[in-house]
């Protein structure tokens, strides 16, 4: 039932919705709308719109990678608690280092920056990166994966105060010449994940590059060449032990269509 504010005729107030007739929150998404309509004697519209519910704690799904940075960036004020690993409504009754306020997403412990940004299908290169704001972490131990290591998750090696590496993995893939890898780091003892930005960059020499000519024509960053014993365009790495040709062998016509 709707009433007017302090017998304003322009202002309608109304109460809300009991929590169990509020919509379920949809997948990939940290607020449902509600259509409200206003009527008059429960027959005639006068307006209608929506009302938006929001749910804090729903916010870390946009981005699984990314809790804390998912949950203090978004829209609805939100504080991501370290120490508990949870999101929710901005408030003064829980403080501390370990309590992210909204909008400060460079406050949030977190991976970044991985070296080297390029890496090749078949051959595994250890990757380093930096980790920043890991106080609260200082005496934890850490795993990385990505859905592309299938359930493979490998230890995490701390080098220095902010500077950590893992021993890499061999990808195989080979539908596009290049794709995103991201990485997900996750505190061992809790499987909680602690948030990464860690994408790297996958790329095959092979694929799109069939002959001699192709292969040596490909971005020198890629480290490409035409291995001849096997007749395939590699990471050099990969033809290791056997010389590139100078030149590309001429062409040879396979076929005519139509004969």
């Amino acid at each position: 039932e709707a009433v007017t504010l302090n017998n304003d005729p322009v202002k309608v107030v109304c109460s809300l919705p009991s929590p169990e007739q509020i919509p379920r929150t949809p997948a990939q998404q940290d607020y449902v709308s509600v259509p409200v309509r206003v009527l008059v004697n429960e027959t005639i519209e006068v307006t209608s719109g929506e009302y938006r519910f929001y749910n804090c704690a729903a916010t870390v799904m946009k981005n699984q990678n990314t809790p804390c940075i998912s949950c203090v960036t978004s829209q609805w004020g939100c504080q991501w608690n370290a120490q508990d690993h949870s999101c929710s409504d901005e408030s003064d009754a829980v403080s501390g280092d370990h309590v992210i306020k909204p909008q400060q997403p460079e406050s949030c412990p977190q991976f970044e920056s991985p070296n080297p940004p390029l890496i090749p299908v078949g051959y595994q290169i250890p990757i380093s990166f930096q980790g920043k704001n890991l106080d609260i972490y200082k005496d934890s131990t850490f795993s990385i994966g990505t859905e592309r290591m299938e359930r493979v998750e490998l230890e995490v090696v701390k080098e220095e105060a902010s500077k950590f590496k893992f021993p890499g993995f061999r990808f195989e893939y080979n539908q596009q010449q290049e794709v995103n890898v991201s990485f997900h780091i996750k505190e061992r003892e809790t499987q909680r994940k602690i948030d990464s930005t860690l994408t790297v960059v996958l790329y095959d020499c092979m694929t799109g590059r069939e002959d001699c000519s192709l292969c040596k024509h490909a971005d020198a960053k890629y480290d490409c060449v035409w291995c001849s014993s096997s007749g395939k365009c590699v990471y050099r790495e990969l033809c290791k032990g056997q010389e590139e040709p100078a030149l590309c062998p001429d062409p040879q016509i396979t076929e005519i269509i139509p004969r």
